[in-house]
């Protein structure tokens, strides 16, 4: 598969991206999907606010009650093996729908910066960092540390 792009302005600097070939395994073609309408950001949202967290909760309450100890070594390895599927699924959706809907929060809070123009954009008075699921968020800041676009930060 080749891919060819122009030039991609990002944060004032103009890098080119060139030609080339993108090989099996390559992510580059899905992060060229995450550029998403504010609609989709919306359906995204409910989806995953309405759909994904409440299945995932109820599959992390499911395998958590299991009693595994009991397992004959036969049935622990299907369980392992239903449990390694159940992980790979939620990769894929992690992938397919969170990380999209992420770099659509990234990018608002990017326009919001451009376009109000805070004299501080870090100031706690200008802008307050809240979290999408605050039933899930923990306050503990890892996503910080874990942001693999860097886009998380807090400055006191």
């Amino acid at each position: 598969m080749k891919l060819t792009l122009a030039l991609h302005n990002v944060d004032e600097q103009a890098r080119p991206i060139t030609t080339g070939t993108i090989s099996d395994g390559d992510e580059r073609l899905r992060y060229l999907s995450l550029h998403r309408s504010f609609e989709n950001l919306k359906g995204l949202k409910l989806k995953i606010e309405n759909e994904l967290i409440p299945s995932m909760e109820e599959e992390a309450e499911k395998m958590s009650g299991m009693d595994i100890s009991s397992l004959s070594d036969l049935t622990l390895a299907d369980e392992i093996a239903r449990r390694e599927s159940i992980y790979v699924k939620w990769e894929e959706i992690y992938k397919d729908d969170c990380i999209p809907f992420a770099h659509g929060m990234r990018l608002f809070g990017q326009v919001y910066n451009d376009i109000i123009k805070p004299k501080d954009p870090f100031d706690p008075q200008d802008w307050r960092i809240t979290a999408v699921w605050p039933s899930v968020c923990t306050r503990c800041l890892q996503c910080i540390d874990i942001c693999p676009e860097n886009a998380i930060s807090i400055k006191w």
